[in-house]
C-alpha cells in the first residue's frame, strides 16, 4: 500500500473534513465503514451518473445541483481536487456527490456493473508521447470497462480539446460493436449541446486559447454479457 505523509501533501489529513463526500481517505481500499457509505449512498438513489477524472469538481458539481435526485460520483485521484470538489459539494448543500479517490480504471471494484446511466469523461489527458499512448485512459480495455458500467443504453459522453485523441476515440466508438455513436461535433459551441454546456476548469483554459472543443455521445448496446457477469 502506497504511503501519504501529511507533512508532504496536506490534504491527506483535509480529506477527514468531509467523511460524507470521500472515500477513500488514504492509501487504496476503503474500509468496512466507507464500505458502509457506499452501500448505503447507492441505496439511497434509483440513477446514477458519473465523472472519470473529475478534477476540482466544476463539472461534477453544477450536474448534481441540476438533478438532485441522482447520485453523481467522481473518480479523482488527486488529494487536492478530491478536497475542492468535496469542499463545493457542502458548500453548495449537496448531498448527491460522492468523490472516490481513486484510479477509474477500478471503476468496477466499486460501482455494481451496468448500473450507471451516464458515464461523463472531460479532457482525459492526452499522453501525447508515443511511448506512453498506452496510459490513454480511453483505450480500447478501458471503452469496454465503461460499457460493462452502463446500464443497457446507458450514454458515454467526452469533452476534449485535443483532435487526435478525439478521433481515435470517434472511428473506435463508430466500430464498436458495444457503442452505438449517436452524434458528434469539432466545434462544441455549433453544436445542440451548446447552450446546456458545463465548463470544466480545464474548458475555460483552453477557451482562453480558442481552442474548439470536441465532443460525442453513444449509447450502450445490451450485447452478449462478458465472461464472469
Amino acid at each position: 500500500m502506497k504511503r501519504y505523509l501529511p507533512s508532504i501533501n496536506p490534504y491527506v489529513v483535509k480529506l477527514h473534513e468531509y467523511p460524507d463526500h470521500i472515500l477513500p481517505f488514504i492509501g487504496d481500499e476503503i474500509d468496512a465503514s466507507g464500505r458502509d457509505l457506499l452501500e448505503k449512498r447507492l441505496g439511497e438513489y434509483d440513477r446514477f451518473v458519473c465523472e472519470l477524472g473529475c478534477g476540482s469538481g466544476n463539472h461534477l458539481i453544477a450536474c448534481a445541483a441540476r438533478a438532485p435526485d441522482v447520485l453523481h460520483l467522481g473518480f479523482e485521484l488527486r488529494f487536492k481536487r478530491t478536497y475542492k470538489t468535496a469542499l463545493k459539494a457542502a458548500r453548495a448543500g449537496l448531498g448527491n456527490v460522492l468523490v472516490l479517490r481513486t484510479s477509474a480504471e477500478r471503476l468496477l471494484e466499486f460501482l455494481p456493473p451496468h448500473s450507471m446511466d451516464v458515464i461523463h469523461v472531460n479532457f482525459p489527458e492526452p499522453w501525447n508521447d508515443g511511448r506512453y499512448r498506452e496510459r490513454r485512459l480511453l483505450g480500447a480495455d478501458n471503452l469496454r470497462l465503461i460499457h460493462r458500467a452502463l446500464v443497457p443504453a446507458g450514454l458515454f459522453r467526452l469533452k476534449t480539446d485535443h483532435p487526435g485523441y478525439f478521433d481515435q476515440v470517434r472511428t473506435t466508438l463508430a466500430d464498436h460493436s458495444d457503442f452505438d455513436l449517436l452524434e458528434w461535433t469539432e466545434n462544441l459551441d455549433d453544436s445542440r449541446w451548446a447552450e446546456d454546456n458545463i465548463q470544466t476548469e480545464f474548458e475555460t483554459m483552453f477557451r482562453r486559447i480558442d481552442a474548439p472543443i470536441r465532443c460525442l455521445e453513444a449509447r450502450s448496446l445490451t450485447g452478449d454479457p462478458a465472461p464472469g457477469e
